[in-house]
C-alpha cells in the first residue's frame, strides 16, 4: 500500500510488528459495526495448526479491546 499511495477498508487493527510507521488505522466516522470470520469446506477440519493461528489471532484482537464472539470447531 505503501508505494500505490493507496488506502484500503479494514479492521483497523494493525500489528506493529508487521508494519512500520507509514501504516496508519484512521476510524470512519460511522458507527456501523464489522464482522470478520472464516469459511472452511464442511467435510474438513481444521488442522492443529489452525487452530492455534485462531486462538492466537483472537487473543491479538482482544487485545485491542474488541470483542470476539468464537464459534470454533
Amino acid at each position: 500500500m505503501v508505494g500505490l499511495n493507496g488506502y484500503t477498508i479494514s479492521s483497523g487493527i494493525i500489528s506493529s510488528e508487521l508494519n512500520d510507521d507509514k501504516i496508519v488505522a484512521i476510524p470512519l466516522a460511522i458507527e456501523d459495526e464489522l464482522e470478520i470470520g472464516y469459511l472452511k469446506h464442511h467435510q474438513m477440519e481444521l488442522s492443529p495448526v489452525a487452530h492455534i493461528f485462531l486462538e492466537l489471532l483472537i487473543t491479538h484482537i482482544r487485545g485491542y479491546g474488541f470483542e470476539v464472539a468464537t464459534v470454533l470447531e
